[in-house]
């Protein structure tokens, strides 16, 4: 081998090496540009995770940010509708007045029946009438009695029927309590008793 085919081997053996070198740095370097790529990409997934997740928060805080709003404002509602009863009540004009009695014209399989007859000027509503009997107490819901109108609770538990139970019932002398409130809500009561004095002197 003479000298210039040394030097020709021993140049392609340098290019040799630098093309090698080359490639290897360029592989090093696609390998990072890739790991860079994936690290960027991983990067991304998260903020956006991130913001998915702000934005989750963000709609329950204000889901309960209107709740709160709702209930602070049907609070305020209730608070302005119990001082406007309140107030209601302070001027409403109150006139009731109760009379009782046992109804003796009545069917002969009709129980003792009692009338309640509003003779205020005014409605009651609500009206609850507790009655003590032979039979024991029994209560009775009216509902509404307006101004000279009147309702009937028939004694339950009783084997008297006719026109003579409710003799009977009228002779003695039947506790009576009613409840009732005004129509703007003011609560009232009356207690007395049931009895027939002409009835009660026939014996």
């Amino acid at each position: 081998m003479d000298l210039a085919e040394l030097f020709v081997n021993v140049g392609l053996l340098l290019i040799s090496a630098v093309a090698a070198a080359v490639a290897w740095w360029q592989a090093a370097q696609a390998r990072r540009s890739g790991n860079d790529a994936q690290a960027a990409s991983a990067d991304a997934a998260e903020a956006r995770r991130r913001a998915v997740e702000a934005q989750q928060n963000a709609a329950q805080a204000l889901t309960e940010a209107n709740e709160i709003a709702r209930a602070a404002k049907a609070a305020v509602d209730d608070q302005l509708a119990l001082e406007r009863r309140r107030d209601e009540r302070l001027v409403e004009r109150r006139d009731v007045s109760w009379s009782a009695q046992w109804l003796i014209k009545v069917d002969a399989d009709q129980p003792p029946t009692l009338e309640l007859t509003n003779t205020g000027t005014t409605a009651a509503e609500k009206v609850t009438l507790t009655m003590d009997v032979p039979q024991g107490r029994q209560v009775f819901e009216l509902g509404n009695i307006r101004a000279d109108d009147a309702a009937h609770a028939q004694v339950q538990r009783t084997e008297g029927r006719g026109p003579l139970a409710a003799a009977v019932l009228a002779r003695r002398a039947v506790p009576i309590d009613i409840h009732w409130q005004s129509p703007a809500g003011h609560p009232s009561r009356f207690q007395s008793t049931v009895w027939d004095p002409e009835l009660r002197n026939q014996s």
